[in-house]
């Protein structure tokens, strides 16, 4: 996937170089263009991550999961709740994937460079189709996988499904102690992104305590 990731990497410096200026609102609205297959999606994040082009990011992913992911980073429910009504504002999205960026060479120990990914595995999963790709830096896998899900209009990153086992624990946590409805009912609509993300540590027989965790929260949003 390199070669692509190269080429896309042009093609957005080019986009950018062509974009105009202006104001920026505290909370912009993303127009979602998302590409028309699951190894488009992943080839134009991981360009997207290199250039720093957090509009590029959000239009690949969903607004919906990173709001949960910010709030179990160190929000809160009410914090969460704000988000889901009004949208993530910019400055937080700016710094969450400003700060992804910068913390991966020191999390994972590579850069997001020499990132490469391996033989692409479909599932369906409540009738949603999801695309992911094994992680590996040049022979040596990591571990992980980038989850893609099929939406209406084309193909985006699943952040639930590609991040959220780590986060399984927490977002139990914070269910068990919300009484927003909105709130519960937007993180019982990820359920397929979070058996997804169990399905395949469950065929892999990996981290069998993110299994554990994605377990019971499933359990719990089934409830």
């Amino acid at each position: 996937m390199k070669h692509y990731v190269a080429v896309v990497l042009a093609l957005t410096v080019g986009i950018a170089a062509c974009g105009s200026g202006g104001d920026v609102s505290t909370t912009s609205v993303v127009d979602r263009t998302l590409p028309g297959r699951p190894d488009l999606a992943v080839d134009q994040m991981v360009a997207a991550l290199m250039l720093g082009d957090v509009e590029v990011i959000r239009q690949l992913t969903s607004d919906r999961q990173l709001a949960i992911i910010v709030a179990l980073e160190g929000g809160g429910t009410e914090e969460l709740a704000a988000m889901l009504q009004s949208g993530v504002p910019d400055d937080v999205a700016v710094n969450f994937w400003t700060s992804f960026v910068g913390g991966f060479p020191d999390l994972v120990g590579e850069s997001i460079e020499d990132m490469d990914f391996g033989t692409s595995v479909p599932q369906r999963v409540q009738g949603v189709e999801f695309v992911s790709f094994p992680v590996a830096f040049g022979t040596a896998t990591a571990g992980t996988e980038w989850f893609t899900r099929s939406t209406a209009t084309g193909w985006e990153i699943d952040l639930l499904a590609t991040f959220g086992g780590p986060f399984a624990s927490a977002l139990e946590s914070l269910v068990r102690r919300t009484t927003d409805p909105v709130v519960l009912e937007t993180i019982r609509g990820e359920r397929a992104s979070f058996e997804a993300a169990y399905q395949r540590h469950a065929d892999l027989g990996s981290n069998v305590r993110v299994q554990a965790a994605l377990m019971s929260l499933l359990d719990l949003l089934s409830s």
